[in-house]
């Protein structure tokens, strides 16, 4: 790949996804798409993506950031 996220430069991925020090190499972001309802996601520079939606954004993100580790280990394999 091309070391963007879906053909987005790494100023915006950074911008769309400002939470960078959950995981190295990752970005993440949370949104709440209706009351009580949220989404998170985290992109990674190679286009790899984790994804998880539920009612705890906190949780959300240990849950996508456990997902990002275990996609970089897969990658190291």
């Amino acid at each position: 790949m091309n070391g963007r996220a879906k053909g987005l430069s790494a100023e915006a991925l950074k911008e769309s996804h400002p939470l960078s020090t959950l995981v190295e190499g990752w970005h993440f972001r949370v949104k709440e798409f209706s009351p009580g309802g949220y989404e998170a996601e985290g992109l990674d520079g190679f286009g790899h993506r984790v994804y998880r939606q539920g009612s705890d954004p906190e949780k959300l993100l240990v849950e996508i950031s456990g997902d990002a580790r275990w996609i970089d280990g897969q990658k190291s394999r």
